[in-house]
């Protein structure tokens, strides 16, 4: 049902007891999906709408997640600075 409305795949995770869609249109579908599991006579414990994290956008559009910078990594590409902040 939920699929259907929201043109997306359910992820379906049975041992947290949840459902998740992507859908577009933000409150307006949250409040159509909430109409329909009425009319289903479905009543969920709990509902929400998660706006997107810039980590699960850049999933998206590049199908791999962001690759974080140690410290070590980012010392080398900025240059080392002593404590007055000048270069080494």
């Amino acid at each position: 049902m939920l699929s259907e409305l929201t043109q997306s795949k359910a992820h379906i995770e049975e041992g947290l007891h949840r459902i998740s869609v992507v859908a577009h249109g933000g409150s307006a579908r949250l409040i159509e999906a909430v109409r329909a599991l009425d009319a289903a006579q479905i009543s969920p414990l709990d509902i929400g709408l998660k706006r997107p994290s810039l980590d699960d956008v850049f999933m998206s559009l590049t199908g791999h997640v962001a690759e974080e910078i140690s410290e070590e990594e980012s010392g080398k590409k900025k240059g080392k600075r002593d404590k007055r902040g000048k270069r080494k």
